[in-house]
Order: structure tokens, then C-alpha cells, then sequence
């Protein structure tokens, strides 16, 4: 009896080590943080490629993290102030950029016009009420009017936020 006694204890000390050196993984071969992150905005990235009427750049933001930049021209983005409605060439881009957002949450976007005085908070204000309107969370949106005297140019950026950052490094999943 003593010695399956015996047998038994050390078999329970030997499994938890066993299972810690089981779910050990060397460092090369566990995905960071950022790469977790960048795959995952360049996953969106191309997505946003596929669909014309707007330009999509990719940056790294001020973290590190792969960001995205959609640049309009005003001119491929009109808006009418009085109206608050968008063209209809814009909105199947808009749609597109809709869609994006909805499909890769955890994302803060940025949206910042470059306008005369008066028109650029108008539009960016605009556009963020759109995206509202179609499913997007509003604390995931800021939107600002920038005055600029050389012609009108929006950009959206999507950034990681910090929730998706903290939500990667416990362990969950983003998917």
C-alpha cells in the first residue's frame, strides 16, 4: 500500500511541472503583441483596397501598430452642408468603409477635414453621422474640422485602440 502511496504523490507532483513545461512556447514561436495587431489592419487593409473612389495608405501610428489613412479629395467626396447627404459616387465607398468598421471592431477611427473655415466641421461631423448611422459606435469615432487654404481633403484613419491592444496581451481572442 505504501508504495502505490508512494507511486501516487510522486505522480502528482510530476504533472503540474509537466504541464507547465507543456504549454511553454519559446518566444520565436508565439505571434507579439504587434504582430497580432499589424496582421490583423493589414487583413483590413486589403480589404479597403478592393474598392475604388478613395486612396488607402497604411502608417505606423504613434505605438508602433500598422495603421490605416483613407485620403479623399473633396471633390471625390462631395457633401452638401445643407443637405447632409453625400453624393452618390461616394456611396459605395462609403459603404465599403461602413462595412470595414463593422467587421474589424476594436478599431478607433479618426476622421479630419481639411477645409475652408466653416465647411470642415460641417463635413467631418457629417461623416461621423453617417458611420453612426450605419452600426458604428459612436466613442469609436472623432471627428475635427481643420481650416486649410489649399483645397479640401479628408482623411479617415483606423488605429488599434487601446482596449484591443490590453485584449491581445490577456489572451483574447480579436477575431
Amino acid at each position: 500500500m505504501k508504495t502505490y502511496f508512494a507511486l501516487i504523490c510522486r505522480t502528482l507532483l510530476i504533472i503540474p511541472t509537466l504541464i507547465c513545461l507543456m504549454s511553454f512556447v519559446p518566444n520565436e514561436q508565439k505571434d507579439s503583441v504587434v504582430d497580432v495587431l499589424n496582421k490583423r489592419t493589414g487583413e483590413q487593409l486589403a480589404e479597403l483596397k478592393q474598392v475604388t473612389g478613395y486612396q488607402v495608405e497604411s502608417f505606423k501610428d504613434e505605438k508602433g501598430y500598422l495603421a490605416i489613412k483613407i485620403i479623399f479629395n473633396q471633390t471625390t467626396l462631395p457633401h452638401n452642408k445643407y443637405s447632409k447627404a453625400f453624393s452618390r459616387s461616394a456611396k459605395t465607398p462609403m459603404r465599403n468603409i461602413s462595412s470595414s468598421l463593422l467587421s474589424f471592431l476594436g478599431t478607433d477611427v479618426s476622421i479630419l477635414v481639411y477645409a475652408k473655415a466653416g465647411s470642415n466641421s460641417t463635413t467631418a461631423n457629417a461623416l461621423r453621422n453617417y458611420f453612426i448611422k450605419n452600426g458604428i459606435k459612436a466613442k469609436r469615432i472623432k471627428a475635427q474640422g481643420i481650416n486649410s487654404t489649399s483645397g479640401g481633403r479628408i482623411e479617415i484613419l483606423i488605429k488599434v485602440s487601446q482596449k484591443m491592444i490590453q485584449d491581445v496581451q490577456n489572451g483574447i481572442s480579436i477575431d
